[in-house]
């Protein structure tokens, strides 16, 4: 059963004034040291920032929280060998996860020059609304 739905649009151009204008300190509010390190090798820095933003936010609005109650360091975005995203709880995520029975996350990412965009699907075997 679907658990949550979420999708976020980033302009890329509002990333890149954010990260002139504060460095890497906004670079680390938003990625976990795994991220960062990946993050600081990238060859489009902007491109790879502006999608795990609108990933983070998509993960916390199919959660239904948003970000506040769900960080970002609460939500980790990787790639498996073949480039696929990958979604993993932490901390109160994590919780959520467990408690809503969310065994399965589908997260896909897009960019063009000017927008990055995330949408994720988040699944149990069984609905909550049906869990006793």
């Amino acid at each position: 059963m679907i658990e949550g739905v979420g999708v976020d649009i980033i302009k890329t151009d509002k990333i890149a004034a954010v990260a002139e204008r504060h460095g890497d300190r906004f670079a680390r509010r938003i990625l976990m040291d795994s991220e960062f390190a990946v993050y600081k090798k990238s060859g489009k820095p902007i491109a790879f920032l502006a999608k795990r933003f609108a990933a983070k936010e998509a993960a916390a609005k199919a959660l239904g929280t948003g970000i506040g109650k769900v960080s970002f360091h609460n939500l980790k975005i990787s790639n498996k060998a073949s480039g696929a995203p990958v979604l993993t709880f932490h901390g109160y995520a994590a919780e959520l996860q467990k408690e809503r029975g969310i065994t399965r996350c589908h997260l896909t990412l897009s960019d063009e020059t000017d927008n990055a965009v995330a949408f994720v699907v988040l699944e149990s075997d069984i609905s909550t609304s049906l869990k006793v």
